[in-house]
């Protein structure tokens, strides 16, 4: 039942807020970790460890937060690292950080792409060198498999690893990944 002056539907059925999404698939996830990661090598060819403890952040903010609680040096003071920067999610292993940057009702621009690119040789170094970490772009599936997707083939080559939201919907049916994949 929705409300009368939503039409009578439910905010849920209007939202277009990405974070929403990503709040609803993040406690999909959320103590299924392992069942993800497996997923993710299985469906995408990715090889991240499997006999290992995972966990999952939302909305990340894995640069400042790294600084104020492990360095004795400010994240102001090191104007190489982003101080605002935000994942929308992580997940994370002792080896592995999987890094997911979604969209719901537009597309991935350039300075983003590049940004993203960039926390793949930014971590390790914050983090310690042997930290492998891989981006995974999250968006609607007719996006996703365009062969404009992201613009550039140098773009495609530098995100090989893609998730639809519709992928979302087939491995955690009944919530709100069907809609998300199907905003425009």
């Amino acid at each position: 039942m929705g409300l009368s002056y939503f039409d009578n539907k439910k905010w849920l059925d209007i939202s277009r807020e990405e974070r929403l999404y990503c709040a609803h698939l993040y406690s999909q996830i959320k103590g299924k970790e392992l069942k993800f990661v497996k997923w993710l090598n299985e469906n995408k060819g990715m090889e991240l460890q499997t006999n290992c403890e995972w966990e999952i952040g939302y909305e990340v903010c894995l640069y400042r937060e790294y600084f104020h609680h492990f360095r004795e040096d400010s994240i102001k003071e090191n104007k190489e690292y982003p101080q605002k920067r935000t994942f929308d999610l992580c997940i994370f292993s002792e080896n592995d950080i999987v890094i997911i940057e979604a969209k719901v009702k537009e597309h991935f621009d350039q300075k983003q792409l590049d940004e993203t690119k960039k926390d793949e040789s930014l971590i390790p170094r914050v983090l310690g060198n042997d930290i492998n970490v891989v981006n995974v772009l999250l968006a609607q599936s007719k996006y996703v498999e365009s062969k404009n997707f992201l613009g550039s083939k140098k773009n495609r080559e530098e995100f090989p690893y893609r998730i639809s939201w519709e992928e979302m919907d087939e491995l955690f049916p009944n919530d709100v990944f069907e809609r998300a994949d199907a905003l425009r």
